[in-house]
């Protein structure tokens, strides 16, 4: 999904009259929880699919020096403005923000295991003060389509 995200706000930027945007992919590299995926694995998944050409062959990757700190729409709120803060003119936000499980209570709000709905972190960002010029490229959820063998948003039709 984070390839089809990031295919697709190249096509917006483009759309919008950039003729070359430049995708600044910035993976985290400080702590994370044990049983999250580890950083050379997901440096090594980055590598690929640039090379297999699912993203410009001039995207820059950057290890970004931040910790994962599991707080859904606040940790979202972090990474979009500390990348603004160091010349970030747009930021992509998909679904599902870092948080934590949700407790057994059946009454839980969210459905599932996360503690956050999905959209949380990119609805906090549509309403957030302090981004200046920043802007958000926002995107709701795509799935993986077997008849078309790729990632793109549900068809309602099928």
């Amino acid at each position: 999904g984070h390839a089809y995200l990031m295919q697709d706000a190249g096509r917006q930027l483009r759309a919008m009259g950039y003729k070359k945007p430049l995708l600044w992919l910035t993976p985290l590299g400080g702590w994370t929880k044990p049983d999250d995926m580890p950083l050379d694995v997901r440096i090594h998944q980055h590598q690929v699919i640039i090379e297999e050409g699912m993203l410009p062959s001039d995207t820059v990757m950057a290890i970004w020096p931040s910790p994962m700190i599991y707080a859904g729409p606040t940790e979202v709120q972090w990474h979009c403005k500390s990348r603004r803060n160091v010349g970030a003119r747009f930021f992509i936000t998909g679904r599902d923000p870092a948080g934590i499980k949700r407790s057994k209570n059946k009454n839980q709000m969210t459905v599932g295991g996360d503690f956050y709905d999905g959209n949380h972190g990119r609805y906090v960002l549509q309403t957030s003060p302090g981004l200046g010029e920043q802007k958000i490229l926002s995107f709701a959820k795509v799935v993986y389509d077997k008849k078309d063998n790729k990632m793109k948003p549900p068809d309602a039709t099928r």
